[in-house]
């Protein structure tokens, strides 16, 4: 409520698209989703029909609010003195009926404590969080997989294509599982000054390389879980920063290339909440906030 008022103060100078007129045009829109309740906030109405360019440009949707407010608190009156004068009148049949000689006897209400169910995490935060066991992915032979090893280590922005085509010349796609997860676990968690490297690196693999940008999203989701889910999230700074490094991955593969991030895989909202009831809003807030960076970047999720 307080920011459908802060708009509607917006006084729409230099017309609807000027950054005044849209946030007057969002507080009008705003307010006719709750108009008909507008009644039950009095204090809340008496600001809005003060506001000078509301009265002078709006003045039916003034009136309107000013009569609702009226009706409103001639009905309270009416409701409060038939209230009164029914106690009133059971009062005085109380009296009539209790003997002279038997004094009053005031009664007693008992007070029920209601029970309040202490707060779980990880309810209802999407398959990331569920899923506790990562799936088992075949390794390539070791002299494969010490070449591929090997070609990551010296990988830089200088020979990112050739690297590119040489991992597609000596890796099968049945391996994409097992180069997706030593990617998070060794590399993306714990370099992310190197994450536009490796950004680079899948886009020079082009349609071959779409299942490994799946295999290493799939990871990135589990690899979260595994550090929501650690009892040591809210105390040890190193594993905040490996879960801060997957949400900054998490939103470049996702938001800044227009691609959502599903509810069912990861519900940041919920999470919030729910890290904010358990204490844990120190890991939460920044992963979220890192995850949404990557919208600066994007045509559909910028704000």
């Amino acid at each position: 409520l307080r920011y459908v008022l802060e708009a509607l103060r917006k006084e729409p100078k230099g017309g609807d698209q000027s950054p005044q007129g849209k946030m007057f045009r969002f507080g009008m829109f705003a307010l006719e989703q709750f108009k008909e309740r507008l009644h039950e906030w009095p204090q809340y109405c008496s600001h809005i029909v003060m506001i000078p360019h509301l009265k002078q440009n709006y003045e039916s949707l003034v009136r309107e609010i000013e009569v609702a407010m009226k009706q409103h608190g001639q009905m309270g009156n009416d409701t409060l003195n038939a209230a009164s004068a029914d106690a009133k009148s059971q009062q005085q049949k109380v009296e009539l009926k209790r003997p002279a000689a038997v004094p009053a006897v005031p009664a007693v209400v008992p007070v029920v404590t209601p029970k309040i169910e202490p707060a779980v995490f990880g309810v209802g935060l999407g398959r990331s969080f569920q899923d506790e066991e990562e799936a088992q992915h075949d390794a390539p032979p070791n002299e494969t997989l010490d070449r591929v090893q090997f070609l990551i280590n010296n990988l830089s922005m200088s020979n990112v294509e050739k690297k590119a085509k040489d991992v597609k010349d000596m890796l099968d796609t049945k391996y994409f599982g097992w180069l997706g997860s030593f990617l998070v676990v060794k590399r993306i968690s714990t370099q992310p000054n190197f994450h536009s490297l490796y950004l680079a690196f899948l886009d020079n693999l082009g349609e071959w390389g779409k299942g490994l940008v799946e295999a290493i999203l799939s990871s990135v989701y589990y690899n979260i879980g595994v550090c929501l889910r650690s009892g040591k999230i809210t105390t040890s700074t190193t594993e905040r920063s490996l879960l801060k490094n997957l949400g900054s991955w998490l939103g470049q593969t996702t938001l800044a290339r227009n691609r959502p991030i599903m509810q069912i895989m990861l519900d940041c909202k919920e999470l919030l909440f729910q890290g904010y009831e358990t204490g844990r809003l120190i890991a939460v807030t920044p992963f979220v906030a890192k995850i949404l960076e990557g919208a600066k970047n994007s045509i559909v999720f910028r704000p």
